[in-house]
């Protein structure tokens, strides 16, 4: 929590920030924090435990994030941004799906 008091994760998981900020802001973080571990542990030749375990990891934050921009699309100041939003998520959730098919077979 913020000095406000205020719950930015839930705030997003339920909704309530604007639509940029969920896609573009936390959209941005996680994926450069996800690049930069997943770059690293390939450099680092991991075993495919590890690989596994930061994939469940990965999928909770990844679901967060397209529930957060899903509900905040709401919030976009135009329809077409509104649309654009909800269909990066699908493609997300099906290139998640992909993923993990590949990983865990």
């Amino acid at each position: 929590m913020g000095s406000s008091g205020k719950n930015y994760f839930l705030s997003f998981w339920r909704g309530e920030e604007q639509l940029w900020k969920a896609f573009w802001v936390v959209g941005f973080a996680i994926t450069a924090v996800l690049w930069v571990t997943s770059h690293f542990a390939a450099e680092k030749n991991l075993p495919i435990i590890w690989w596994q375990v930061f994939y469940v990891v990965a999928l909770v934050v990844q679901i967060w994030w397209m529930v957060s921009v899903w509900r905040c699309a709401k919030n976009s100041s135009k329809h077409f941004w509104f649309i654009l939003g909800r269909t990066a998520v699908v493609l997300s959730g099906l290139n998640t799906i992909k993923d993990a098919v590949l990983l865990f077979r």
